[in-house]
Formats: structure tokens, C-alpha cells, sequence
């Protein structure tokens, strides 16, 4: 078993995500009930969406559950000794388009990437843990290779 190491916050996200997928599977079922009371059910178009909702939603459970299962919450961060890592915020440079991009870097649970979170796991970030700021890390992403300058890191609040 691979072990994903969380935040509390990320752990109570994925219990929580947990939840919502049980009550959209129960909810599916409960359609999937009163479209088959609806008479034929060889040409049941509504059956037939509620059946493929349901598969969809325990095909979530299933995954969500492991994710969940295999999660172990991350009680203490490490010491901050200004190297990226899980709870540091990374500023960098992509020195070949000049662009700068921020990150906070978060256990491989549930992440916000809109809100600028990544998961240590992520190739991005897993090309820049263990580097202090000023390194410059050259990383195969899936996109092709990107070389960033570490501009700034830190502990994240």
C-alpha cells in the first residue's frame, strides 16, 4: 500500500468528499427505483441515465474510499530549514517564458489547484522538494521540460 500524506484539513476534505459521493450514489439508486416503476424497461431512457449515474457515482466511491484508506494525516511539519516542502508556499521563475507562479505545497489529498495548491506527489513539485531558494530545478512535466528559479520559499500559514 502506497501511503498519501495529508493535512488534517485535507483529510477532513476527503471525508467530506466521501459523504457527498455516498449521497449522490443514494440518490442515483433512489431514481434508478422509480424509473423502473415506470413501466417498459427495455426503451427506458431515464432508467438508463440513472443506471449510468449510478456506476459513475460508485466508480467515485471506490476510488474516494482508497484515497481516503490510504491517506495518514501529517501531525507535525517538518522543520522549516527553507527547502520546499509539504506546507511551504514556493514563488519561482520559468526562466525560459519569464513568467512567476506560486504554490503551496500540500499532502496528495484533496488540493485546490485553483487556489494555488499542489501535491508534493505532482511532478512540479516533486522537482522542487528539497530545494532552497535560488536552485534552479529542470523539470519533466507532462507538458515537456520546464526550468524554474526558486524565488522565494516559505513556510506556508
Amino acid at each position: 500500500m502506497v501511503e498519501s500524506w495529508v493535512t488534517a484539513d485535507q483529510y477532513r476534505k476527503l471525508e467530506e468528499q466521501v459523504r457527498t459521493i455516498e449521497d449522490k450514489l443514494a440518490d442515483a439508486a433512489r431514481k434508478c427505483g422509480e424509473a423502473a416503476d415506470h413501466g417498459d424497461l427495455s426503451e427506458n431512457a431515464e432508467l438508463d441515465a440513472a443506471r449510468e449515474e449510478m456506476r459513475f457515482q460508485e466508480a467515485r466511491l471506490i476510488d474516494a474510499r482508497e484515497l481516503l484508506r490510504r491517506s495518514r494525516i501529517l501531525t507535525k511539519l517538518p522543520p522549516d530549514d527553507g527547502t520546499v516542502k509539504i506546507g511551504t508556499t514556493v514563488r519561482v521563475r520559468d526562466l525560459d517564458r519569464g513568467s512567476e507562479s506560486t504554490w503551496r505545497i500540500v499532502g496528495a489529498g484533496a488540493f485546490d489547484p485553483d487556489a494555488g495548491e499542489i501535491p508534493y506527489t505532482a511532478p512540479l513539485a516533486a522537482g522542487l522538494v528539497g530545494k532552497a531558494k535560488g536552485a534552479v530545478a529542470e523539470i519533466q512535466v507532462p507538458a515537456g521540460r520546464v526550468r524554474l528559479e526558486i524565488l522565494d520559499v516559505a513556510r506556508s500559514a
